[in-house]
């Protein structure tokens, strides 16, 4: 087994595993229904499964390098590592007989997800700059990211994370189509 074969079994495990965490979650919640449902918390755990299929998608841009040190594999496996712990934090306790209240649960963990997903962006620029001679996003982006991902860790105001979450729409639109 080659290294790049190596990294990305592993990073796909880590990926699913947080993947098994959400939609599990989900089902739990159509089984029982939230007693108040929060829009915030579905448009974050919806952008948690596209960042974590994104970052899976991208894995084959490691294939280009030769060998894989020890430090590299730490850089390569630290975004997933990242992401499964924001989808973990993100997924409401399952087993309670009645729903759960989303509102609620949002407001708990959300500075902590938020941290996590402006982590990842830094992690995840680091990990890029080891894939020679490839440049996939401007240099810019992630560090962006990182930024509007911070707002929601120090300002509770739902508008604010309404307002994070159009940014970084607008973001990865305007840089999908440069």
């Amino acid at each position: 087994m080659s290294d790049f074969e190596f990294s990305t079994v592993f990073t796909s495990i880590l990926i699913a595993f947080a993947l098994s965490e959400l939609l599990a979650s989900w089902g739990a919640m159509v089984k029982r229904p939230p007693t108040r449902m929060s829009w915030l918390y579905v448009v974050l755990s919806v952008g948690v499964v596209v960042i974590l299929v994104g970052h899976w998608l991208g894995l084959s841009a490691y294939r280009s390098l030769d060998s894989i040190s020890s430090d590299q594999s730490l850089l390569i496996f630290a975004p997933p590592f990242v992401l499964a712990l924001a989808a973990h934090i993100l997924s409401p306790e399952r087993g309670h007989d009645e729903g759960v209240d989303l509102v609620a649960h949002y407001q708990s963990v959300s500075r902590w997800v938020y941290a996590l997903l402006a982590v990842f962006s830094v992690l995840a620029r680091v990990s890029d700059l080891l894939i020679p001679g490839k440049e996939p996003l401007p240099t810019w982006f992630q560090p962006a990211l990182a930024l509007l991902f911070a707002v929601p860790v120090f300002v509770s105001d739902p508008r604010a994370h309404w307002g994070v979450i159009g940014g970084v729409v607008v973001l990865v639109l305007g840089v999908s189509m440069i």
